[in-house]
């Protein structure tokens, strides 16, 4: 290889670091500071807020990937069921 192709590698592989370091601050719930200088992705992401995931998202992911049976009396797992393959079992 000779030096530019080198360079661009290194540059490829360190924006590629920084975009994973942006992405785990983001979803881990930390706030970045939007600096004046900040590139304009990091101002962006600094404005989004950051939200916890909620409880039945993860009850219905862990079914479907374990074809497993959901037995809920949440309305919000029909609209779900309807359009996947999440098996639901709605108690009388």
């Amino acid at each position: 290889m000779k030096g530019p192709a080198i360079r661009r590698l290194m540059h490829e592989a360190l924006q590629q670091r920084r975009r994973a370091q942006i992405a785990q601050r983001f979803l881990s719930g930390a706030r970045a500071k939007a600096r004046t200088g900040a590139h304009p992705m990091t101002r962006l992401i600094a404005t989004l807020p950051c939200l916890s995931t909620p409880t039945d998202l993860w009850q219905q992911t862990i079914a479907l990937h374990h074809n497993a049976e959901v037995v809920s009396f949440a309305a919000d797992f029909d609209a779900i069921a309807s359009v996947s393959a999440l098996r639901l079992n709605r108690p009388i």
